[in-house]
């Protein structure tokens, strides 16, 4: 590392990221005010507050690299990061002076034809969407640089962390906050589809959200158009999966090169399981293992592992991680409408409503104008409550009997004794009748009433229930006391013999 401040301004005047006159200005300036200190480190860091360097700058400088810093007309300003087949930077357009990304294929990764195929197919990809949720390609190229080529595409720059970085520092988003992110990502997904691409790798890591909250899909490098021919490309990569294991459709995992839109809905049910739970669908084992159980194990419920995930939002992501594909939920913008309907207008998650019937069964009764609604229903209990009436009156009145002498009244003759019993004996006869015929029709009433069901009126919310507990509120009509039918005197003939008084 360079520690000598003329070695530094050689290798910085090298480099061409500042101009003579700008250089010299800054160097007599740091001499001026620098108060002994005159090493490299000092006067780099003196450079990066002034923002005439960035720290990624200073450092290649500080370590002797010259080279590296411009491609076509943009200017390299630090590594964002870096994957198995590219590198991507913060640039800046020298005219524009407009910050960008750019991800740039190495020359020895460009030496594979099946790469370099790959990398032209993502900027074709790229160029023909055009949406809020999917990150924007501006440029694309290649360069001479030396005896290889550079390749290069240039894409809008966010700023802002992916999903996975967001559960990686914060843990699981809240319930709410996932459906939002799954929401907007559907939404770019089924631009994606629309224009006749599949991505092919939906993961936490190509899910960025800038700090307005706004989620882009990015990294479009394994996509691929419906109606291409371009098939045997995915095949050349040495045989491997393309894809991520964790979030892997079972079908893609066996043949990458037939995966359609359905793939991708699934791989966003694995990256909402991931919001959800703070950790992959299957994140334990091989590569092998973790592919196979794609195609052949059940996750944990989603439910399981969180009680506050609603019934609604556990449905849906079981759909979108069913294993066969015609099992799964149609387009990606089929879950971005059912993900809206779960959140209210302030983005909270919606409380589940409850059935209409039990709802209309649970709020109070409240009574119509109409002070009789089931008139019928009003008279037959009126019925009913006379008879039960009437039948106790007279039952009362055939046990109420009047105590008898021990012996025969004095001053009244013996026949007169008889026939009074006689007549007595066919009243209560006639009495008994009389109440089991009137029980009889009572039980037939009450059969008819409990198999009766009346026509609710339109607009009255009275209820069978509220009229039948309240019977009283039928007048019931007065019953005169039942008079008995009179009694027809039989001739009595009273012979008198030896042992005494005998009828005949």
């Amino acid at each position: 590392m360079i520690v000598s401040l003329d070695l530094f301004l050689n290798t910085l005047r090298r480099s061409r990221l500042l101009s003579e006159e700008a250089l010299a200005a800054e160097v007599a300036q740091f001499r001026a005010h620098s108060q002994g200190r005159k090493d490299a480190r000092n006067f780099a860091e003196t450079l990066c507050r002034k923002r005439l360097l960035s720290v990624w700058q200073a450092q290649n400088l500080l370590a002797g690299k010259h080279r590296g810093y411009f491609l076509g007309g943009y200017t390299l300003q630090g590594l964002i990061g870096k994957g198995g087949m590219s590198f991507v930077y913060l640039a800046e357009h020298r005219l524009l002076k407009r910050r960008c990304a750019i991800k740039v294929l190495p020359a020895a990764k460009a030496a594979n034809p099946a790469l370099l195929a790959r990398f032209h197919r993502e900027a074709r990809a790229a160029a023909t969407l055009d949406h809020p949720n999917v990150v924007r390609m501006l440029d694309g190229g290649e360069i001479a640089d030396g005896a290889s080529t550079v390749h290069y595409l240039v894409m809008e720059y966010i700023e802002g962390p992916t999903l996975f970085d967001v559960v990686r520092h914060s843990g699981p988003l809240a319930v709410a906050k996932a459906i939002d992110v799954i929401r907007q990502a559907a939404r770019g997904l089924q631009h994606v589809h629309a224009a006749g691409l599949v991505h092919r790798d939906i993961k936490p890591e190509n899910l960025i959200i800038d700090d307005r909250g706004v989620v882009r899909l990015m990294d479009l490098g394994l996509a691929r158009f419906v109606e291409s021919n371009e098939a045997q490309l995915t095949i050349q990569l040495e045989g491997r999966v393309l894809g991520t294991a964790n979030y892997c459709a079972p079908e893609q995992a066996i043949d990458s090169h037939r995966a359609d839109a359905r793939a991708d809905i699934y791989s966003l049910g694995c990256t909402l399981y991931f919001l959800l739970a703070g950790r992959p669908p299957f994140h334990e084992g091989s590569l092998a293992q973790r592919l196979l159980a794609h195609q052949n194990a059940t996750p944990a419920g989603i439910e399981t592992l969180r009680s506050d995930v609603p019934p609604a939002l556990c449905s849906l992501l079981r759909r979108m991680m069913a294993k066969s594909p015609k099992e799964r939920i149609g387009t990606a913008g089929e879950i971005a409408d059912a993900l809206d309907r779960m959140l209210d207008s302030e983005g909270r998650v919606r409380k589940p409503e409850a059935p209409r019937a039990v709802a209309a069964a649970a709020r109070p009764t409240r009574l119509s104008s109409d002070p009789s609604p089931f008139p019928e229903l009003r008279e037959a209990i009126a019925k009913v409550t006379s008879v039960e009436r009437a039948v106790a009156m007279l039952k009362s009145d055939l046990s109420d009997e009047r105590p008898r002498r021990s012996g025969p009244r004095t001053g009244r003759p013996p026949q007169a004794m008889d026939f009074r019993r006689a007549r007595e004996l066919r009243r209560k006869t006639s009495g008994q009748r009389l109440v089991a015929s009137v029980t009889a029709s009572l039980a037939v009433l009450l059969s008819t009433l409990a198999t009766w069901s009346p026509p609710i009126q339109a607009g009255s919310t009275r209820t069978v229930a509220s009229v039948v507990r309240r019977p009283q509120e039928a007048a019931a009509p007065k019953i005169s006391r039942p008079v008995p039918a009179p009694v027809s005197r039989a001739r009595t003939v009273v012979a008198r013999g030896p042992e005494g008084l005998r009828s005949g």
